[in-house]
């Protein structure tokens, strides 16, 4: 599954009618494990989710790797194969509490290649890996002969960085292991605090 188009995070609890999105996005990326360690499963969310893919447009799900980890992934893979996902996007956030970061991001990662069943698997972090280049690396790695999708949020508040930022950001997922690549950028402003590209 390649993610061609464009694409959006949806929140769970603040989801657009699917008819506002359908003009705009060809797929969307819901996270279904949020911060506490719960999976979102609610029946609005599957209304949602089944509107979406009936109108013929895929979804991935995210996890989000803060907090409790590991425990969760059985029932989230689960629930992402019972609502048609057609795969599942790791989110590195670097304060995932992990003690030893590379030898638990390979025990995730192998759990992840045991439970996705048909599902494709993506990592996405920082532009420039906010976890370190080994974990990020690990996350990467190619696990009974599949890779995940590469997906560097590199973003640039107001175009201030570097002309190559882009390119760059590329070149350091690809030396991280990834051998597809898929940007993600920024497409509004939340805060002062925390830009994004307009």
């Amino acid at each position: 599954m390649t993610m061609r188009g464009t694409w959006i995070w949806l929140r769970p609890g603040a989801l657009p009618r699917v008819e506002e999105c359908l003009p705009h996005l060809d797929g969307v990326v819901i996270p279904l494990h949020n911060r506490r360690g719960a999976v979102h499963y609610g029946p609005t969310l599957r209304r949602w989710i089944r509107d979406w893919t009936d109108a013929g447009r895929p979804w991935w799900a995210m996890d989000h790797l803060t907090g409790p980890v590991r425990h969760h992934l059985p029932d989230l893979f689960a629930r992402a194969q019972d609502i048609g996902a057609a795969g599942v996007m790791v989110d590195a956030e670097p304060d995932a509490g992990w003690r030893d970061r590379v030898r638990e991001a390979t025990s995730y990662r192998h759990d992840c290649a045991e439970l996705r069943g048909g599902l494709d698997l993506a990592v996405t972090d920082y532009a420039r890996g906010g976890i370190g280049t080994p974990t990020l690396s690990a996350l990467l790695d190619e696990v009974d002969g599949h890779r995940p999708i590469g997906v560097p949020q590199s973003y640039d508040p107001g175009a201030s960085y570097e002309p190559d930022y882009h390119a760059r950001s590329v070149a350091y997922w690809r030396s991280c292991g990834a051998e597809r690549v898929v940007l993600g950028v920024g497409a509004w402003l939340r805060s002062r605090k925390r830009h994004r590209t307009p």
